[in-house]
C-alpha cells in the first residue's frame, strides 16, 4: 500500500503533463540485494565503546540509529548491474526520490554521490524528497556507473527510508509534420470538383 502511495506522490510532486514514470532503485524489500544490483552497507560510530549504532533493512526499510552520546555515519553503495546504467529510461526533467518515514531533523544530513559527483540534502522532513539530476552539475545519468547514500547523523539521531527511486517526465512528441505542398494541390482541386459537381447538379 505504502508503495502505491508514494508512487502517487510522485506523479503528483512532477506536475508536468506527459505523467512521472518511477525506476525503482531500492524498496528495501530484500535483505541482500536492490532492485538495479548489489547492496552494500556499512555504519561507522563516534562514542562511547559499548554505545551502539546499526543499520538495519527488514523488508520494506532501511533504519539508521544511535545511541545516546554517540554519533554515526552508514553508506549504502549499489553494485549496479548491469553497470554503467541509464537511470533516465529516456526520461527528461530526471530526479531522485527518497521516502522518509522518519528522520531527527536537523541532526541529519543525507549526501548522493553519482558518479563521484555529491550533493549534501540538509533539513529534511517527513515525506517524498525530491532531488533533481540537474543539482549535479552535468554527471550524464544515461551513464552511470557508481551510486551511493550516505546518512551523517549526529548525536542519538535516527532516519528510516521506505524507498528510493528516480523519476521524471515523458519527452513532448514531436510535431505533425506540415503536408506536402502536392498534398493540398489535391485537396484543393477534389473541393472545386465537388463545387462545381453541386453547381450543375443544382
Amino acid at each position: 500500500m505504502k508503495k502505491k502511495l508514494l508512487a502517487a506522490a510522485i506523479t503528483l510532486g512532477m506536475g508536468v503533463a506527459g505523467g512521472a514514470q518511477a525506476l525503482v532503485i531500492d524498496s528495501f524489500d530484500d535483505p541482500a540485494t536492490a532492485e538495479i544490483g548489489s547492496r552494500d552497507i556499512s555504519i561507522t560510530k563516534t562514542g562511547p565503546l559499548d554505545a551502539k549504532a546499526q543499520v538495519i533493512a527488514p523488508p520494506g526499510i532501511f533504519s539508521h540509529s544511535a545511541d545516546a552520546l554517540t554519533s554515526a555515519t552508514s553508506v549504502i553503495d549499489w553494485g549496479l548491474n548491469p553497470s554503467p546504467q541509464d537511470l533516465t529510461e529516456g526520461l527528461v526533467d530526471g530526479a531522485f526520490v527518497l521516502d522518509i518515514l522518519s528522520i531527527d531533523q536537523g541532526a541529519m544530513d543525507l549526501i548522493i554521490s553519482v558518479n563521484g559527483t555529491e550533493v549534501t540534502l540538509s533539513g529534511l522532513g517527513v515525506g517524498p524528497q525530491t532531488v533533481p539530476f540537474a543539482d549535479f552539475g552535468g554527471v550524464d545519468f544515461t551513464n552511470v556507473s557508481s551510486l551511493s547514500l550516505t546518512i551523517v547523523g549526529s548525536e542519538s539521531s535516527d532516519l528510516t527510508l521506505d524507498q528510493f527511486a528516480t523519476t521524471g517526465n515523458q519527452p513532448a512528441p514531436p510535431p505533425a509534420p506540415a503536408p506536402e505542398p502536392g498534398i493540398l494541390f489535391l485537396l484543393g482541386a477534389g473541393l472545386l470538383g465537388m463545387f462545381g459537381a453541386r453547381r450543375r447538379s443544382a
